[in-house]
């Protein structure tokens, strides 16, 4: 997972490097809209992407084995009390998204509110005592009723409208519900004040084609006149970054749009191939190999189970996620303690068609290791599914051997 986050949050820098680059400060707001959405989108799906990139299979067998052994897991009485940091962590995260989320369903219960508490109704315009700035969500204008009679208010409405054609709602709802469920990560506050951005150079751009310019700015001063009586909205509204940004881009004159888009594509393009390249590689690295022509000498023995095939079954995570289910789910017997029983307990099984552990059993173990026998065959049978092994593209039966050395403190 841990893996799967960092790859998520490099595609994301890349993009936004990119879009920073080259888009931020242009009139392609369309283009910008849907980059960073792609962004956000190949973040979560590139990662998962794992394709051979060879179709031809290599298998080296070098000395012929009877089973396959896994590394060695040392169990110690110190591994009982050993302090779930990362279910700690994990459980925090949780928490907090959830109250995020809540957080933002009340708010549109607010919403919802305002709708069914308005003044006033006109078409899917509602007046409301309630508010002191006119906003739009999915279908429906909110105004302040003391805009109601202000020579501003067709601008107002014209704006809003345009975020209702453009389905800015949208963008909004998802955004917030991704950035609250991952709030851990920086990169969508940055995404979703972009898109905030993006939405009103859009809309301020369609308005500013149907009305002067100077009409529509002026819309900007009678809505200031008439919220300085509440310095904190005004500080954060009217007189924000974006509110400058907004005028400086409507004065703003295009230059090179299609080599800047082109540009922003090509090379966003050309660094998520690089990863999905990297990563197949990786992924291909990491499969066990065996020599083409030994293929046909892999028969499985008279209960149709394999020692050794292609592709060998894996654990869901890898290697190190059957090292750390193992080391958190076996405990030192109590018997064993007290009777100061130690050493090392072989365990073979077999991993079915289905990824399905069956077939476990003591094959080594210690002088009176009935109690490490046990604890050992409990968590091997109880281990979740692996993904199966394949043999000719088909799932097979395969063996496996694991070494568990229980060790008590000197």
């Amino acid at each position: 997972m841990l893996i799967y986050l960092f790859k998520t949050v490099l595609i994301q820098a890349i993009g936004l490097a990119v879009y920073f680059i080259f888009l931020r400060n242009e009139k392609l707001f369309a283009h910008s809209r849907t980059f960073l959405w792609s962004v956000i989108t190949c973040s979560f799906l590139i990662p998962l992407i794992q394709i051979p990139l060879f179709n031809t299979p290599e298998i080296i067998i070098h000395n012929a084995t009877k089973y396959i052994t896994l590394p060695e897991i040392q169990v110690g009485i110190t591994s009982q009390v050993s302090f779930p940091y990362w279910q700690i962590i994990s459980i925090v995260v949780i928490c907090i998204a959830i109250i995020q989320c809540i957080r933002l369903f009340i708010s549109y219960r607010k919403i919802i509110e305002l709708k069914n508490k308005a003044i006033s109704k006109e078409n899917n315009i509602y007046f409301s005592d309630k508010i002191e700035l006119p906003f739009s969500f999915l279908g429906s204008i909110y105004i302040p009723i003391a805009y109601k009679n202000i020579p501003a208010l067709p601008i107002i409405l014209a704006h809003e409208q345009v975020h209702i054609e453009k389905m800015h709602s949208l963008d909004k709802i998802a955004i917030s519900i991704i950035s609250r469920l991952l709030w851990f990560n920086p990169f969508f506050i940055l995404f979703h004040k972009e898109l905030e951005l993006i939405h009103e150079f859009q809309v301020d751009d369609k308005v500013a084609q149907d009305y002067t310019l100077d009409s529509y700015l002026e819309s900007f001063l009678q809505s200031a006149k008439l919220i300085q009586s509440n310095p904190l909205i005004l500080t954060h509204s009217f007189f924000s970054s974006p509110i400058k940004n907004r005028i400086i881009m409507l004065y703003k004159k295009s230059k090179n749009e299609i080599r800047k888009k082109t540009l922003s594509v090509v090379i966003l393009s050309l660094a998520l191939i690089s990863i999905v390249f990297i990563q197949c590689q990786q992924q291909e690295k990491s499969q066990v190999k065996a020599d083409i022509n030994e293929i046909d000498k892999i028969k499985p023995d008279e209960n149709g189970i394999y020692e050794f095939v292609e592709d060998m079954p894996e654990f869901m995570g890898g290697d190190s996620a059957l090292q750390v289910y193992l080391s958190q789910n076996i405990h030192y017997p109590k018997e064993a303690k007290e009777k100061n029983i130690q050493g090392r307990i072989i365990i073979e099984f077999v991993i079915d068609e289905n990824g399905e552990v069956f077939q476990a059993e003591v094959k080594n173990s210690v002088d009176n290791g009935a109690p490490l026998d046990k604890e050992a065959l409990r968590v091997i049978r109880n281990m979740p599914k692996w993904n199966a092994g394949v043999h000719n593209e088909k799932t097979v039966k395969v063996r496996y051997v694991l070494p568990i050395m229980f060790q008590l403190n000197s």
